[in-house]
């Protein structure tokens, strides 16, 4: 039972206890999603390889009709070392996972204990209190949407530019999507050329948040210093 001052708010001794037991509450709802989470990524991570494979594999197919040049290409590919970028990418997701998780935590808390200490009846706060809680996970989802669409562009652009380094191709040429949606710094940019080696300051193509932009490789540039 709750129990409130003379003034109808709650009393100390009782926020103190509802806060521990809504903490503790939260973490148990908050560590399932975590688990799944951190088991997704690692299925994400191995799909990912081969996903950024076949990418560079299409490109490579528009910029030769040699059908050994194409093989020889795709063998050399195949054989980069991307371990690296996998063990970051997995230490990079616990990071992020555990960050919306503490965060999300601490406002199921706020949201709760505000709607609890309202005025109203039992159901009224009750209802609110809900409703503060659905609010979170509703927002937190997103966010991890929003971040796990931004690690796999991240992840491709990396695993190219590995791709490419096998194969010792230097350099890439910056290819929008020619749409309204193309920010205008990467309009500038379409058609230019870049070295892997030294990217532009926001970074490589799909590096950049929301970037859609491709890295097309440069053959011409195989072998070069």
């Amino acid at each position: 039972m709750v129990k409130l001052d003379d003034e109808g708010d709650l009393r100390p001794s009782t926020r103190a206890a509802l806060h521990a037991a809504l903490g503790r509450a939260s973490r148990r709802i908050a560590g399932k999603p975590g688990q799944a989470a951190d088991r997704a990524a690692a299925e994400h991570v191995e799909r990912m390889r081969p996903a950024a494979l076949g990418m560079f594999d299409d490109q490579i197919a528009k910029l030769t009709d040699g059908a050994d040049e194409r093989a020889e290409i795709h063998e050399k590919a195949d054989t980069a070392d991307t371990d690296s970028i996998e063990s970051v990418m997995l230490i990079r997701n616990e990071d992020l996972v555990e960050s919306i998780r503490v965060e999300a935590i601490a406002k199921i808390e706020a949201h709760m204990l505000a709607a609890l200490m309202t005025r109203g009846t039992k159901d009224e706060r009750i209802t609110r209190a809900i409703a503060g809680a659905d609010l979170v996970f509703t927002m937190t989802q997103g966010r991890a949407d929003r971040i796990a669409a931004w690690e796999s562009d991240t992840m491709n652009t990396e695993y190219a530019s590995q791709f490419n380094f096998a194969n010792e191709i230097g350099e890439y040429d910056w290819l929008t999507q020619r749409d309204s949606e193309v920010r205008l710094l990467h309009e500038q940019r379409d058609g230019e050329r870049f070295r892997w080696s030294d990217p532009p300051q926001d970074g490589d193509p799909g590096v950049p948040p929301g970037c859609r932009c491709e890295a097309v490789p440069v053959l011409e540039s195989r072998g070069r210093d």
